[in-house]
């Protein structure tokens, strides 16, 4: 079994590039084109424990004790549910949807909801997520394997980055190997009646990738696979997901495979968070701390700390598992439903301010068109503002990416 602070080994990883699937069926090594196949070193997923050292976790009935450290204090869940419903935000499906897991699955899938609803998420991203998408991938859920295990496997994913279990570890192998290797045989017949449950899969799946690279080819895939179903007409329930707020589809659309790697100057880049905090604290004097926090601008706060964190952390695989969060926000912050007003036009120039604050870490050739889109995102926001002494920031994050344009 892998170093337990290392996540899953990418040596165990292999993917599917869903065009490859419906055109060639081609099997590339990770480059441009890679085939979603099975992660695990065997077809079987179940081999993974065979192949474990610590073996299978045999005997088990019922969990006797909980995977969550007690570090992880009651007191910030209590004041996190003071703040919120939890019967709006229980992001993983319930218990009837759970269908043939096991009672240590089930143990780490409940845990992970709990420490999910703690991560630094905005009310209105996730009341779109409660509202308008966890219905639906419920559904996809019961009828598929490869969204079941997927999220199931993010579940795993999320628990052990918490609590470092090497349970959880085993768990997101085993049912990210399960997914994978159903999302293979979906793909192998997509089509109108399973098109959602391949693309939900694969956001999934993205989410709980090992590397940069890894996460690019899924976020591909799963554009691909949206292009598709747009090309062919296919009914799909995420109507969403195949407008022009779904910023990440740009990126595979546009990507430059030639640009050159942005230096990753870790001291200039924990700047540029630190001038970033500055200014999305300071709103609260425009918006007063009610609206402030209201509007997300507490949860975006954390965040960019967070990021600071992990530009800190020496080891590349680490620092990009710290970074979870900054890329759960890329994908649903156009997605979120707002009421449009001043202060959120304001918090998603700043997200994306956050988005040019650590851009060198990005895949390469998203580069280009991620600060064209934070550019955008931000001169949107000035001009709706009609801010002209930059008392928000949004001048020098301006600034900032045009340093990107001409570098």
């Amino acid at each position: 079994m892998q170093d337990q602070g290392r996540g899953v080994s990418p040596a165990r990883i292999v993917m599917f590039d869903v065009m490859n699937a419906f055109h060639t069926r081609n099997c590339i090594r990770l480059g441009r084109k890679c085939s979603y196949t099975t992660r695990s070193s065997s077809p079987d997923s179940n081999s993974q424990y065979l192949n474990s050292s610590s073996g299978p976790p045999t005997g088990i009935e019922e969990p006797e004790t909980s995977l969550w450290p007690r570090a992880y204090t009651a007191a910030s869940q209590q004041a996190w549910l003071a703040r919120n419903s939890p019967s709006d935000f229980e992001i993983l499906y319930s218990v009837p949807h759970q269908q043939n897991l096991s009672p240590l699955d089930v143990t780490v899938v409940q845990e992970s909801r709990t420490m999910m609803l703690q991560r630094s998420m905005s009310r209105d991203m996730m009341m779109t997520i409660a509202q308008h998408y966890k219905p639906k991938y419920n559904l996809l859920a019961a009828r598929f394997g490869c969204v079941k295990h997927a999220v199931v496997g993010l579940g795993a994913y999320t628990h052990f980055h918490v609590t470092r279990s090497p349970v959880a570890n085993d768990v997101c192998v085993r049912h990210r190997g399960l997914a994978l290797r159903a999302l293979q045989k979906e793909i192998n017949n997509f089509g109108p009646s399973n098109c959602d449950a391949v693309v939900t899969s694969s956001i999934f799946l993205s989410a709980t990738a090992d590397s940069w690279e890894e996460w690019a080819v899924y976020v591909d895939g799963y554009s691909k696979a949206i292009t598709h179903i747009i090309n062919n007409q296919f009914h799909t329930a995420y109507p969403g997901l195949l407008s022009d707020d779904l910023q990440l589809r740009r990126c595979a659309q546009r990507s430059n495979p030639h640009t050159n790697p942005l230096p990753k100057d870790v001291p200039v880049m924990k700047s540029n968070i630190v001038d970033l905090i500055h200014f999305i604290v300071s709103t609260t004097n425009f918006i007063g701390l009610p609206k402030w926090r209201a509007a997300g601008f507490e949860e975006l706060e954390k965040l960019a700390c967070s990021a600071s964190d992990a530009m800190s952390e020496v080891d590349e695989i680490e620092r990009y598992h710290l970074l979870s969060g900054l890329r759960s926000w890329l994908f649903w912050t156009d997605m979120r439903k707002t009421n449009g007003s001043a202060e959120q036009t304001v918090l998603t120039a700043h997200f994306y301010g956050l988005v040019l604050a650590v851009m060198p870490v990005f895949p390469a050739r998203y580069v280009e068109i991620l600060v064209e889109i934070c550019a955008e995102k931000i001169t949107k926001a000035q001009r709706a503002l009609d801010e002209e002494n930059d008392e928000l920031g949004l001048g020098h994050l301006l600034n900032l990416a045009q340093s990107y344009m001409q570098s």
